[in-house]
């Protein structure tokens, strides 16, 4: 009976931080965007150039040109081979690693302790281009245009261009894809239109999207939201497929002293149609408030991810005492690296946590329901982020092999994401850590095998969101039947 009021007692403070519905944006945010935009400009485009230079000239600073008929790469080819050449067995990951065998974030550049804020291989972008246009093409060049872009998916986005642009770069293509183009005037005269394809090497959708931060350490390590992706086109055991653009994962939208996304980055975010956020951060980093305005948002409060997060296990007497000074509001708290918790604090963190993961459950198939799809993220999209990921992709079928290979893209971002600061006591050069064999993947992918006995990964993981973190049968299969075609 004391454990059930315990229960019942923590869970309920944590669900105020899932609002389905817009939230206003910090101020701080709210200044910046009114700032002139340092990356970019109010909106995407080329710069204004002088008409009486040649053609040539308007496209100096332009991604490679894509033409209508044209068949494009979307994804990094430096995660594009490694998806392609590798393939895990199931119930391997504590035997062996093959990322490491590749270029990603960091691997063969020059890295040290000193100088990993400049290195900065992009394999976690995708492939970006430019649609362009002549200047006998554009009548006036302070004409207001319009790109409008969509796929054979179902898709479709409309990007405003900055004022005297002669071209309008777009990338986050999904792979295998078929894309229909026009650039408009605001009186509806075309300037230019087309198709084109994507080939179909893999089926990773990678996104990026553009930012600005004030912090000079930050302009060191680059900008923009990195380490993102879109869970979709990943094959399922049953012969279905994740569908493409309901949920992304990636490295935080914002900060508490700062924010990830310029102007242009917010107008990304909304053009890839993304409509909810979920922020996995703890009490040190957490916000909670949206990073872009009219996102639906949860920020459920997670310390830290594996086990820990699915409740299953304690979690350091350290975040337990932030869980309670920060989650409970226990004021007497005062010094959280000397707080030493009961047994009964302990078991209740861990009741408290497995209603934190039916809460992300709950938002996730709400969002789905209301077809907002869910970008979320803790500060590097690795280990929360990871877990979640985990989760989302055993429950759909996914094969635990490949989820294996999913996780490990991670190391294909820059050092900062694939590798964080915080490694530094622990090593004397940057080393990736976070590989099928170590860190999060090897703590709770196990888990899930145990649970499955003999059956397969997605029963694993459906009797843990079931028997432990309490989510109904018929939210899973209603979970399912949105996600899988």
């Amino acid at each position: 009976m004391i454990k059930r009021f315990l229960t019942l007692l923590l869970i309920i403070p944590v669900v105020a931080f899932c609002t389905p519905q817009a939230t206003p944006q910090q101020e701080d945010d709210k200044n910046q965007e009114e700032q002139k935009d340092p990356d970019g400009g109010e909106e995407q485009g080329g710069q204004n150039t002088d008409p009486d230079e040649d053609d040539t000239d308007l496209y100096a600073d332009a991604a490679p040109e894509v033409k209508d008929g044209d068949l494009v790469q979307a994804t990094n080819p430096l995660v594009e081979q490694f998806l392609t050449e590798v393939n895990y067995e199931d119930k391997t990951c504590k035997e062996s690693t093959k990322v490491l065998d590749y270029y990603g974030g960091f691997r063969g550049t020059d890295l040290n302790w000193d100088n990993w804020k400049k290195e900065w291989p992009d394999g976690d972008k995708p492939m970006k281009y430019s649609i362009r246009w002549s200047k006998k093409d554009l009548d006036d060049k302070n004409a207001k245009l319009k790109l409008h872009l969509e796929d054979k998916l179902g898709w479709s986005g409309d990007l405003d261009i900055a004022l005297g642009s002669y071209y309008v770069e777009i990338t986050n293509l999904v792979p295998g894809d078929e894309y229909t183009y026009v650039v408009t005037t605001e009186a509806g005269k075309q300037i230019t239109g087309g198709s084109f394809k994507t080939k179909d090497g893999c089926t990773l959708h990678q996104v990026f999207f553009t930012g600005a931060s004030k912090k000079t350490e930050a302009k060191q390590k680059g900008t923009g939201v990195r380490n993102a992706r879109d869970l979709g086109g990943w094959p399922t055991l049953d012969g279905k497929r994740v569908k493409y653009r309901k949920f992304y994962r990636g490295g935080r939208m914002n900060d508490p002293w700062e924010t990830m996304l310029n102007k242009q980055g917010k107008a990304e975010v909304l053009f890839e149609g993304i409509g909810a956020q979920i922020d996995l951060r703890g009490s040190d980093d957490v916000v909670k408030t949206a990073a872009v305005n009219g996102l639906d948002h949860c920020a459920p409060v997670i310390e830290e991810g594996g086990k820990v997060m699915l409740g299953v296990t304690k979690p350091s007497n350290k975040n337990c005492a932030k869980w309670l000074k920060f989650d409970q509001g226990r004021t007497d708290i005062a010094d959280v690296s000397k707080y030493t918790p009961t047994a009964d604090e302990l078991e209740a963190f861990q009741q408290a946590y497995r209603g934190k993961v039916k809460q992300l459950f709950d938002f996730c198939l709400a969002s789905l329901k209301a077809n907002k799809p869910v970008y979320f993220h803790c500060s590097l999209g690795r280990d929360r982020t990871g877990t979640l990921d985990i989760i989302i992709l055993g429950l759909l079928g996914v094969r635990e092999g490949i989820i294996a290979k999913e996780y490990e893209v991670t190391y294909f971002a820059p050092v900062g994401y694939s590798v964080s600061s915080s490694d530094k006591e622990s090593n004397p050069e940057p080393i990736f850590k976070n590989t099928r064999m170590a860190w999060v993947y090897s703590d709770i992918v196990p888990y899930f095998w145990e649970l499955a006995g003999s059956g397969t990964f997605v029963s694993g993981v459906e009797k843990y969101l079931t028997e432990i973190a309490g989510v109904a049968k018929a939210d899973i299969d209603e979970f399912r039947s949105l996600m899988l075609e």
